[in-house]
């Protein structure tokens, strides 16, 4: 009687094992598809029971490599499936200034519409979407992000603005923008 109870132990301890196995790797197999830009597998990971914010090694999750590489429909699958918008990279900043940040005007605009906060800040410098999208000149996430709403005068860990990093930059274009938006240094 007791080699069968310690035997129904020790077989419940080795499927619990093989199915934490078995969903890290799923898990990890949907972070590589995201980054990929696979679609299609992101989606039969999911419907596979991956979990949509679980955490890569480097603390990364679909959503973010998703949003940082610019595949839209991919973010727009992953949100669908209850993705934590406020999940953050490395460096603290969250999916839609990854997206600002890599020049990907569609997943930004995919991610605004999901609910996304245009005026997120990352954890490391304090900097919002906007001035990280000023920083490195993508004028046309500034203009949808000033559309949305943004505040074109909040400040980051060092007191800089958005047009105070653009005047930095002499990014003519951008400066123009934030003016006309009515930011002030």
């Amino acid at each position: 009687m007791q080699l069968g109870r310690s035997f129904f132990i020790m077989l419940s301890v080795i499927f619990i094992l093989a199915t934490a196995a078995y969903a890290r790797d799923l898990n990890k197999d949907l972070a590589n598809a995201a980054k990929k830009g696979d679609t299609k597998a992101v989606k039969f990971y999911l419907a596979k029971g991956a979990d949509v914010n679980a955490k890569d090694a480097l603390g990364q999750t679909a959503l973010i490599y998703a949003a940082t590489y610019g595949h839209a429909e991919i973010v727009q699958a992953l949100l669908d499936q209850g993705a934590d918008m406020k999940a953050k990279d490395l460096m603290g900043m969250p999916a839609i200034g990854c997206a600002a940040k890599n020049g990907h005007f569609k997943t930004v605009e995919v991610l605004l519409a999901s609910g996304a906060d245009v005026n997120a800040k990352d954890d490391q410098y304090g900097g919002s979407t906007l001035m990280t999208a000023t920083y490195y000149n993508r004028p046309d996430i500034v203009k949808i992000l000033i559309t949305k709403g943004a505040d074109v005068n909040l400040k980051n860990k060092k007191g800089e603005s958005a047009l105070s990093l653009a005047k930095y930059k002499g990014l003519i274009e951008i400066i123009q923008i934030l003016k006309e938006a009515g930011a002030k240094e």
